[in-house]
């Protein structure tokens, strides 16, 4: 998975033997770009979700090195994808090669809105329902269901709302059931038989199906033995549904720079509630239900998002006037 791929294998064994190689497709992704001259050619419908997916891989790539130049490209390269589905929406169900729309969603969410927070929610709810729920078939075509697999999931990380969770699990549980011989493999087209793994695609399986599910699991095992269960916990706020006011809480397992803010249904930025440099702990705020001007919020859904390095958490929050 490029860069980030190489980030998540450095820190799970400690080697850094590969981090040179890595380096080198980092700067590749900077330094090579992609066009998309029609709409219907077959770069028209792969380059999109590749470029999205190599601007995700660089930004969060840079962000873990503090490679700023890195991040700048991977932004840039996200913001060409941004107005290409602007102009054709399509491309959230376009399906060609072996990627899908769910690596547009992916990519743009873990670059492009990294950095243009306020326009998220607006993004996701024009856009997250466009990605199709399952993959038409093809020759890879699961590969493409992986894709869609993990945007389904970064939209949930988005919005917390659990329907694109299970539409997550739905797909992990259908590629699996075709890992018939239980070798952990699996195979690029249904019709073809478990001898005919390939294992690009069963890392597909694993980075963007297993591996999320794993770390669910893993922070709640880590809840239930009284650890925290993230570097950085953002806890549902209370009371909600609220009038005026609900506290909004998070915990830190270590000092870290912290960005809370409240942002309505539009993607507009409402409130900061939080910036700057926090303790390891738990810290709590109030929001008060009104906005930056001080005026009285009106009556709606809202989000909270909390931003500490590489982990964000939204919730979904009510006022009632």
């Amino acid at each position: 998975m490029g860069g980030a791929g190489g980030d998540k294998y450095e820190q799970v064994t400690g080697d850094t033997t590969y981090r040179s190689y890595v380096d080198s497709c980092a700067s590749y992704l900077a330094t090579h770009n992609l066009s998309r001259p029609g709409t219907t050619g077959f770069y028209d419908l792969v380059n999109p979700p590749v470029l999205a997916w190599g601007a995700g891989n660089l930004y969060a790539y840079g962000e873990a090195r503090e490679d700023s130049v890195w991040k700048y490209r991977g932004w840039k390269r996200a913001n060409r994808v941004k107005g290409w589905v602007d102009s054709d929406p399509a491309i959230m169900s376009n399906e060609e090669w072996a990627v899908s729309g769910g690596a547009v969603a992916w990519g743009l969410l873990e670059s492009y809105f990294r950095v243009n927070v306020g326009e998220e929610s607006l993004w996701v709810e024009t856009y997250a329902t466009l990605m199709d729920t399952v993959a038409d078939p093809g020759d890879w075509e699961n590969a493409a269901n992986g894709w869609y697999a993990l945007g389904h999931k970064r939209v949930q990380r988005s919005t917390g709302d659990p329907y694109w969770g299970a539409r997550h699990q739905w797909l992990t549980d259908y590629l699996l059931a075709f890992d018939t011989d239980d070798d952990g493999g699996i195979q690029g087209n249904p019709a073809d038989t478990d001898t005919m793994d390939h294992a690009w695609i069963a890392a597909y399986l694993g980075f963007m199906c297993l591996d999320p599910l794993i770390e669910e699991d893993t922070e709640v095992a880590l809840a239930g033995a009284g650890a925290p269960a993230a570097p950085v916990t953002l806890l549902p706020n209370r009371p909600n549904p609220f009038n005026p006011s609900t506290e909004i809480a998070f915990t830190l397992r270590e000092p870290a720079r912290v960005r809370l803010g409240v942002f309505d249904a539009a993607g507009r930025l409402v409130a900061r509630v939080a910036d700057g440099d926090y303790p390891a702990g738990r810290h709590a705020f109030f929001w008060d239900g009104r906005g930056r001007g001080g005026s009285p919020s009106p009556s709606g859904v809202y989000f909270c998002r909390l931003d500490a390095g590489r982990w964000t958490s939204t919730r979904k929050m009510v006022l009632l006037r």
